[in-house]
Protein backbone atom coordinates (compact mmCIF):
# COMPACT_ATOMS: atom_id res chain seq x y z
CA UNK A 1 0.00 0.00 0.00
CA UNK A 2 2.35 2.97 -1.16
CA UNK A 3 -0.21 5.67 -0.28
CA UNK A 4 -0.59 4.32 3.34
CA UNK A 5 3.33 4.37 3.23
CA UNK A 6 3.50 7.71 2.18
CA UNK A 7 0.71 8.50 4.41
CA UNK A 8 2.91 7.70 7.54
CA UNK A 9 6.07 9.18 6.33
CA UNK A 10 3.77 12.44 6.52
CA UNK A 11 3.79 11.81 10.30
CA UNK A 12 7.89 10.61 10.60
CA UNK A 13 6.43 7.19 11.02
CA UNK A 14 8.25 5.15 7.83
CA UNK A 15 10.87 1.87 8.06
CA UNK A 16 8.42 -0.56 9.81
CA UNK A 17 6.35 -3.45 8.54
CA UNK A 18 2.93 -1.88 7.89
CA UNK A 19 1.13 -5.34 8.48
CA UNK A 20 -0.33 -4.04 11.71
CA UNK A 21 -1.01 -1.14 10.78
CA UNK A 22 -2.75 -2.14 7.75
CA UNK A 23 -5.66 -4.10 10.03
CA UNK A 24 -6.65 -0.92 12.14
CA UNK A 25 -8.47 -0.36 8.77
CA UNK A 26 -10.19 -3.60 7.78
CA UNK A 27 -14.03 -3.30 9.33
CA UNK A 28 -15.45 -6.76 10.08
CA UNK A 29 -17.93 -6.68 7.45
CA UNK A 30 -14.52 -6.75 4.83
CA UNK A 31 -12.81 -9.31 6.83
CA UNK A 32 -15.55 -11.86 6.74
CA UNK A 33 -16.02 -11.55 2.90
CA UNK A 34 -12.67 -11.08 1.76
CA UNK A 35 -11.20 -14.34 4.17
CA UNK A 36 -9.01 -11.33 6.04
CA UNK A 37 -6.86 -12.91 9.30
CA UNK A 38 -7.97 -9.52 11.16
CA UNK A 39 -10.03 -6.58 11.62
CA UNK A 40 -9.19 -3.72 13.59
CA UNK A 41 -11.69 -4.38 16.57
CA UNK A 42 -8.94 -5.47 18.94
CA UNK A 43 -6.40 -2.19 17.93
CA UNK A 44 -9.68 0.14 18.89
CA UNK A 45 -10.54 -1.41 22.07
CA UNK A 46 -5.91 -0.73 22.67
CA UNK A 47 -6.07 2.39 21.08
CA UNK A 48 -9.23 3.51 23.33
CA UNK A 49 -7.23 3.49 26.44
CA UNK A 50 -4.03 4.36 24.66
CA UNK A 51 -5.97 8.21 23.50
CA UNK A 52 -7.31 8.54 27.02
CA UNK A 53 -3.68 7.72 29.24
CA UNK A 54 -2.27 10.07 26.62
CA UNK A 55 -4.76 13.43 26.76
CA UNK A 56 -4.86 12.87 30.48
CA UNK A 57 -1.08 13.54 31.04
CA UNK A 58 -1.44 15.78 28.47
CA UNK A 59 -3.97 17.78 30.15
CA UNK A 60 -1.65 17.46 33.62
CA UNK A 61 0.93 18.96 32.52
CA UNK A 62 -0.57 21.53 30.21
CA UNK A 63 -2.76 23.16 32.52
CA UNK A 64 -1.05 22.84 36.27
CA UNK A 65 -3.53 25.32 37.42
CA UNK A 66 -7.08 23.50 36.26
CA UNK A 67 -8.53 21.16 39.19
CA UNK A 68 -9.79 17.88 38.26
CA UNK A 69 -13.23 18.82 37.08
CA UNK A 70 -12.26 21.58 34.56
CA UNK A 71 -9.59 18.31 33.55
CA UNK A 72 -12.30 15.86 33.34
CA UNK A 73 -14.26 18.04 30.91
CA UNK A 74 -11.43 18.88 28.67
CA UNK A 75 -10.52 15.48 28.57
CA UNK A 76 -14.30 14.34 28.12
CA UNK A 77 -14.67 16.88 25.00
CA UNK A 78 -11.27 15.63 23.19
CA UNK A 79 -12.21 11.90 23.56
CA UNK A 80 -15.46 11.70 22.54
CA UNK A 81 -16.04 10.42 19.39
CA UNK A 82 -17.62 13.15 17.42
CA UNK A 83 -13.81 15.16 18.07
CA UNK A 84 -12.06 11.67 16.70
CA UNK A 85 -14.42 11.26 13.62
CA UNK A 86 -13.39 14.99 12.79
CA UNK A 87 -10.01 14.40 12.87
CA UNK A 88 -9.91 11.17 11.35
CA UNK A 89 -11.72 12.90 8.17
CA UNK A 90 -8.94 16.11 8.35
CA UNK A 91 -6.25 13.60 7.84
CA UNK A 92 -7.62 11.65 5.64
CA UNK A 93 -8.01 8.22 7.49
CA UNK A 94 -11.33 7.35 5.69
CA UNK A 95 -9.25 6.64 2.58
CA UNK A 96 -7.52 3.41 3.72
CA UNK A 97 -10.84 1.97 5.12
CA UNK A 98 -11.94 -1.55 3.86
CA UNK A 99 -15.30 -1.40 4.59
CA UNK A 100 -18.30 -3.40 2.94
CA UNK A 101 -21.33 -0.36 2.82
CA UNK A 102 -21.20 3.64 3.25
CA UNK A 103 -18.75 4.76 5.64
CA UNK A 104 -20.40 6.24 8.66
CA UNK A 105 -18.83 8.59 11.43
CA UNK A 106 -18.29 5.98 14.25
CA UNK A 107 -16.33 3.80 12.13
CA UNK A 108 -14.00 6.45 11.23
CA UNK A 109 -13.84 7.10 15.21
CA UNK A 110 -13.36 3.35 15.56
CA UNK A 111 -10.85 3.77 13.18
CA UNK A 112 -8.96 6.33 14.41
CA UNK A 113 -8.79 4.65 17.70
CA UNK A 114 -7.44 1.39 16.12
CA UNK A 115 -4.69 3.40 13.92
CA UNK A 116 -3.23 4.89 17.23
CA UNK A 117 -3.52 1.38 18.69
CA UNK A 118 -1.17 0.21 15.82
CA UNK A 119 1.26 3.46 15.62
CA UNK A 120 2.01 2.29 19.63
CA UNK A 121 2.59 -1.43 18.48
CA UNK A 122 4.79 -0.87 16.02
CA UNK A 123 6.08 2.83 16.61
CA UNK A 124 6.85 2.64 20.16
CA UNK A 125 4.80 5.07 22.93
CA UNK A 126 6.76 8.48 21.49
CA UNK A 127 5.50 8.17 18.33
CA UNK A 128 1.96 7.14 19.48
CA UNK A 129 2.25 10.26 21.78
CA UNK A 130 3.67 12.86 19.07
CA UNK A 131 0.80 11.39 16.70
CA UNK A 132 -1.83 11.92 19.28
CA UNK A 133 -0.20 15.67 20.57
CA UNK A 134 -0.37 16.51 16.62
CA UNK A 135 -3.26 15.12 15.12
CA UNK A 136 -5.76 15.12 17.64
CA UNK A 137 -5.17 17.38 20.77
CA UNK A 138 -3.59 20.15 18.03
CA UNK A 139 -7.22 20.09 16.95
CA UNK A 140 -9.17 20.38 19.61
CA UNK A 141 -7.21 23.09 21.00
CA UNK A 142 -7.56 24.97 17.94
CA UNK A 143 -11.40 24.78 17.37
CA UNK A 144 -12.07 24.58 20.92
CA UNK A 145 -14.81 27.13 20.84
CA UNK A 146 -16.35 25.24 17.94
CA UNK A 147 -16.56 21.92 19.50
CA UNK A 148 -19.67 21.66 21.26
CA UNK A 149 -19.89 20.42 24.86
CA UNK A 150 -20.65 16.89 25.69
CA UNK A 151 -23.93 15.35 27.31
CA UNK A 152 -21.20 14.05 30.24
CA UNK A 153 -20.57 17.79 30.87
CA UNK A 154 -23.51 19.20 30.60
CA UNK A 155 -25.13 16.30 33.09
CA UNK A 156 -22.50 17.44 35.43
CA UNK A 157 -23.37 21.08 34.95
CA UNK A 158 -26.78 20.31 35.62
CA UNK A 159 -27.08 18.27 37.87
CA UNK A 160 -24.56 20.67 40.81
CA UNK A 161 -27.25 23.00 39.44
CA UNK A 162 -30.36 21.80 40.46
CA UNK A 163 -28.78 18.75 43.09
CA UNK A 164 -25.39 20.16 44.43
CA UNK A 165 -24.22 17.04 43.24
CA UNK A 166 -22.87 15.11 40.31
CA UNK A 167 -24.43 12.29 38.50
CA UNK A 168 -22.01 8.56 39.23
CA UNK A 169 -21.49 5.58 36.42
CA UNK A 170 -21.02 2.39 37.54
CA UNK A 171 -19.82 0.11 34.95
CA UNK A 172 -20.01 -3.63 34.45
CA UNK A 173 -18.18 -5.80 31.66
CA UNK A 174 -19.74 -8.55 29.56
CA UNK A 175 -18.91 -11.34 28.11
CA UNK A 176 -19.28 -10.04 24.84
CA UNK A 177 -16.91 -7.59 24.47
CA UNK A 178 -19.54 -4.96 26.07
CA UNK A 179 -20.06 -3.02 28.65
CA UNK A 180 -23.31 -1.95 30.92
CA UNK A 181 -22.82 1.76 32.55
CA UNK A 182 -25.58 2.71 34.74
CA UNK A 183 -25.72 6.14 35.44
CA UNK A 184 -27.33 7.02 39.01
CA UNK A 185 -28.22 10.53 40.07
CA UNK A 186 -29.02 10.91 44.13
CA UNK A 187 -28.65 7.47 43.97
CA UNK A 188 -31.57 6.84 41.75
CA UNK A 189 -31.22 5.03 38.49
CA UNK A 190 -31.61 7.88 35.52
CA UNK A 191 -30.11 5.44 32.71
CA UNK A 192 -28.39 2.13 31.68
CA UNK A 193 -27.02 1.63 28.73
CA UNK A 194 -24.89 -1.33 26.81
CA UNK A 195 -22.06 -0.48 24.39
CA UNK A 196 -18.89 -2.00 23.55
CA UNK A 197 -16.59 1.74 24.86
CA UNK A 198 -17.22 2.43 28.11
CA UNK A 199 -17.33 5.82 27.49
CA UNK A 200 -19.79 6.04 24.42
CA UNK A 201 -22.07 3.93 26.94
CA UNK A 202 -21.62 6.66 29.19
CA UNK A 203 -22.13 9.84 26.67
CA UNK A 204 -25.53 7.82 25.65
CA UNK A 205 -26.71 7.13 29.74
CA UNK A 206 -25.38 11.04 29.89
CA UNK A 207 -28.13 12.13 26.94
CA UNK A 208 -30.85 10.29 28.39
CA UNK A 209 -30.41 11.32 32.00
CA UNK A 210 -29.65 15.11 30.99
CA UNK A 211 -33.26 15.13 28.44
CA UNK A 212 -34.98 13.51 31.21
CA UNK A 213 -34.22 16.40 34.17
CA UNK A 214 -34.78 19.02 31.08
CA UNK A 215 -38.11 17.20 30.75
CA UNK A 216 -38.71 17.64 34.15
CA UNK A 217 -37.32 20.78 35.17
CA UNK A 218 -37.71 23.19 32.38
CA UNK A 219 -38.85 25.42 34.00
Amino acid sequence: MQDLNNFLISFGLKGKNTEIVEQAFIHISYKNSNKEKNDYEKLEFFGDSIISQNVSEFLYKKFPDKNVGELSKMRSLITQGKTEMLVAKKIGLDKFIKFNGTIVDSILEDVYEAFVGAIYLVYGRHKCTKFVNETLIDFFLKNRSNINEDYKTQLQELTYRLFKTHPTYTTIKQSNHEFVVKLFINNELYAEVNDKKIKNAEQSAAKIAFLKLQKNHKN
